[in-house]
């Protein structure tokens, strides 16, 4: 700036109640803010309670043949012609395979690496298993400690591990067929 031209300056000034009451303004929009948040967070993207989710048929009218497998399978069937129905038959509830907590210790790329770090944790009592790297999108073999039926069980053990040996371990939800303990 040269000499000719003038500084504009702002002054703005707050006794010490008036900066209180700033803030306490301030704080409460924030936490009004907040809390409204939460609450349409709730109530827009959860259905009420007792009730099922909103589908594109029950919308439109119209059945959703693109993602509906019932209604693609009902409009690819031949239609029968005089014949009778068959009764319905009851459909089997599918059992989902069971699934369980371990704990993700190591991942290697090489299978040399990971028979090592898996002989290790036996050596220190523990049960652990390798994933093959064919299990994996990544290539890496994944070496696992313990299997556990609780969150709680494994989050114990992850402790337990990282405050006595240092190591970072990761819990990890995997498929029955996918543990193979010895």
């Amino acid at each position: 700036m040269g000499n000719g031209a003038k500084k504009i300056a702002f002054r703005f000034e707050l006794s010490w109640g008036g900066m209180f009451g700033l803030v306490a303004v301030c704080g409460g929009i924030f936490v009004w803010l907040f809390f409204l948040g939460v609450w349409a967070g709730q109530t827009v993207l959860l259905p009420p309670a007792g009730t099922q989710s909103i589908s594109f048929a029950r919308l439109t009218g119209k059945p959703d043949t693109k993602n509906d497998k019932k209604a693609k399978a009902a409009a690819m069937a031949p239609v029968a012609k005089s014949e009778p129905a068959a009764p319905p038959v009851a459909a089997k509830p599918e059992t989902a395979e069971p699934s369980f907590f371990c704990l993700q210790v190591g991942a290697f790329r090489e299978q040399d690496s990971a028979n090592h770090a898996k002989e290790e944790w036996e050596a220190r009592g523990h049960k652990a298993f390798i994933q093959p790297a064919s299990e994996n999108s990544d290539g890496l073999i994944r070496v696992f400690v313990g299997k556990f039926e609780k969150l709680s069980e494994a989050n114990a053990l992850a402790a337990k591990i990282d405050q006595e040996e240092g190591v970072q371990t990761y819990v990890a939800l995997l498929p029955a067929s996918k543990i193979h303990l010895p």
